[in-house]
């Protein structure tokens, strides 16, 4: 049995602003992945929070996976929407039981797909967030 991955990400978005965010690349497989969406102990705005779980898409601007590149594209799986007005932490399963690795190969390039969660401001304030990917290590 593997060992657990942990990636969180402090996310801020402006009111109608929509961002997305992604698990952090891995060289080997990986299985069983959530993501917890959390308002870190305060209120959210009022409003909703509105969530779509992206499996894969390309990278458009800037290095895979690295803080500031843009993605787009990908294969919506679920999605739905966080009430505002409540401190919150919610739970997002990744459908699917295992992931092939997503690091950079052999060849230079990078295997697997990304694991993205776009998120669409619709409240009423500037919203912060944080979120996180856990997920299980299938070998090291």
């Amino acid at each position: 049995m593997g060992q657990a991955r942990l990636t969180s990400k402090e996310v801020s978005l402006a009111v109608g602003g929509t961002k997305r965010v992604w698990d952090a690349p891995s060289g080997v497989p990986f299985k069983e992945v959530s993501i917890f969406v959390s308002s870190q102990g305060a209120a959210l705005p009022p409003g909703t929070l509105v969530w779509t779980l992206i499996i894969g898409g390309t990278w458009q601007v800037g290095e895979a996976f690295a803080d500031g590149a843009t993605h787009t594209g990908g294969v919506a799986q679920v999605s739905g929407g966080i009430l505002g007005g409540l401190e919150v932490t919610e739970e997002i399963k990744v459908p699917g039981s295992s992931f092939p690795p997503n690091l950079i190969d052999a060849n230079g390039g990078y295997g697997g797909v990304p694991i993205v969660l776009e998120l669409t401001n619709s409240m009423e304030a500037l919203l912060s967030v944080k979120v996180s990917f856990l997920s299980h290590l299938v070998a090291e």
